[in-house]
């Protein structure tokens, strides 16, 4: 199991910020995870101290598209616009 939010962060052992992935701290894609947070923020395995979990919405590989977790552990799907609002695209 991993912590979307570190727990010396703050984060819980909450529904929305729990996800299950392969591996552990140091190998499998929970190795890449800890290994690349940069990578991890951008599709929402990787939290920052200062953000929600409930607001960050995790790539869901096996759909294909961003989902944001809610606190029931489902997931709710909507449009998530991920362009750079400092952008000129």
């Amino acid at each position: 199991m991993h912590h979307r939010k570190k727990r010396s962060q703050g984060g819980l052992w909450s529904l929305d910020n729990i996800v299950h992935v392969c591996g552990h701290g140091t190998v499998g894609c929970h190795g890449w995870i800890e290994h690349n947070p940069n990578a991890a923020h951008s599709e929402g395995y990787h939290v920052r101290p200062w953000e929600e979990p409930s607001s960050i919405p995790i790539y869901q590989h096996h759909l294909g598209k961003f989902t944001h977790m809610n606190l029931l552990g489902g997931e709710y799907h909507r449009d998530v616009d991920l362009r750079d609002p400092w952008s000129d695209n």
